[in-house]
C-alpha cells in the first residue's frame, strides 16, 4: 500500500483523522498529500497539497500555528528546507501560538516521502523547554553556512558519515549519487564586479538547488565557491539528468536584477557511492572527476563510468 491520501483505507484514514495526534504525509517535492483533522488544525493547513514553505509563510505572516523566531522568515525557510528530509529519522520540540507543546517526529521512505506524527506534550517537563530551544539554535547555527543558508561542511560530512553507518547496519543496497559542484570562473566575477556580486550569486545559486532537488536531498557549501550535493535512492543517469535539468536553469538565469550581462555556469565531478566505506575518499574521487571537468573546458558534468570505484 502506497503512502497517499487517495491508496489508503477508509477506516484507516477514519482512524488517523479521530486521533488527537497530528499526522501528515508530505511528498518529494514536500507537499502535503494527507493531512489528518488534528494536523490541519494544530498547523493552520488551509488549501490541498500545499507546501511545507508556503504553510509555515502563511502561519507566520498571520501569527499562528508553529512560533518562528525570525526577522526574515525567507532565510529562515531556506536554511530549514535545506536541512529537511536530509535525516532518515528526526524528532523535535515546537511551540505553537497559544502555548501548546508538540513533541514532532519525521520518517523518511526511499521514495522520498516524509511521514510527519506530532503528539502534545504541553505538560511534560515545561521547566527544560528553553534550555533545549537554546541549544537546538546553537546546533542549527553550528551546521548552517552563514551567508547562503544551507548546510555547512560540518553538516554535509556528518550526514555523509550517518548513512554510510545506516548502510552498514541494514540491508539497503539502493544506489546513491555524489556530486561535488563548483561555481566556474568565479574569482574574475569576483574581481571584476565585486564582493557583494560574489555573495549575490552564492545565494543566488544555492535557490536554484534548493529549488529544483528533492525533499531527501542533500546540498551544502564545503568551501569558498564549491558545493555538495547527494542523492540518495538514485543511480547515475538519474542523478546526471537531474544535474543537467539544473545546468540549464543556472546557465539561462540572471542573478542580478538590472545586470543581464552577469551570468555564470558550474561544473561538476558526479560519482556513484553505493559501495564506498569511506566518505573522505568519495569525495576525493568526485573533487578529482570535477577537476577534469574544469580543464575540459567548464560548465559540464564530468561522471565516472557506472561501477566504478566498487
Amino acid at each position: 500500500m502506497t503512502r497517499s491520501n487517495q491508496s489508503l483505507q477508509p477506516d484507516f484514514i477514519a482512524m488517523l483523522d479521530d486521533t488527537p495526534n497530528c499526522v501528515a504525509v508530505f511528498d518529494e517535492e514536500d507537499r502535503v498529500v494527507y493531512a489528518n483533522d488534528a494536523f490541519r488544525e494544530m498547523f493552520c493547513v488551509e488549501g490541498s497539497r500545499q507546501f511545507w514553505s508556503e504553510i509555515m509563510r502563511e502561519n507566520y505572516l498571520k501569527t499562528r500555528g508553529p512560533i518562528i523566531e525570525t526577522d526574515d522568515i525567507d532565510a529562515w525557510l531556506k536554511s530549514a528546507e535545506s536541512r529537511r528530509g536530509t535525516d532518515p529519522y528526526r524528532a523535535f520540540e515546537i511551540e505553537l501560538h497559544g502555548g501548546v507543546w508538540l513533541w514532532v517526529t519525521e520518517t523518511m521512505f526511499a521514495d522520498g516521502t516524509m511521514l510527519l506524527i506530532a503528539s502534545d506534550i504541553s505538560r511534560l517537563r515545561p521547566g527544560t523547554r528553553s534550555l533545549r530551544l537554546q541549544r537546538d539554535s546553537a546546533l542549527r547555527a553550528s551546521f548552517t553556512d552563514e551567508l547562503t543558508d544551507v548546510p555547512n561542511r560540518r553538516y554535509v560530512m556528518l550526514q555523509l558519515e550517518e548513512w554510510r553507518k545506516a548502510r552498514e547496519s541494514s540491508d539497503d543496497r539502493s544506489e546513491a549519487c555524489l556530486a561535488v559542484i563548483d561555481i566556474d570562473h568565479f574569482k574574475p566575477i569576483n574581481d571584476e564586479y565585486g564582493h557583494e556580486i560574489g555573495d549575490r550569486i552564492l545565494v543566488h545559486f544555492c535557490e536554484i538547488f534548493l529549488n529544483n532537488i528533492r525533499l531527501n536531498d542533500l546540498f551544502g557549501r564545503i568551501g569558498g565557491e564549491e558545493f555538495v550535493l547527494f542523492m540518495p535512492h538514485c543511480n547515475l543517469e538519474q542523478a546526471r539528468e537531474r544535474l543537467a535539468e539544473i545546468a540549464q536553469k543556472v546557465r539561462n538565469s540572471r542573478p542580478v536584477e538590472g545586470c543581464p550581462k552577469i551570468c555564470y555556469t558550474f561544473s561538476a565531478g558526479l560519482i556513484d557511492i553505493s559501495q564506498d566505506d569511506d566518505v573522505e575518499a568519495s569525495l576525493r574521487r568526485a573533487d578529482d572527476l570535477l577537476y577534469d571537468a574544469k580543464d575540459s573546458g567548464r560548465d559540464r558534468i564530468v561522471s565516472e563510468s557506472p561501477g566504478a570505484g566498487r
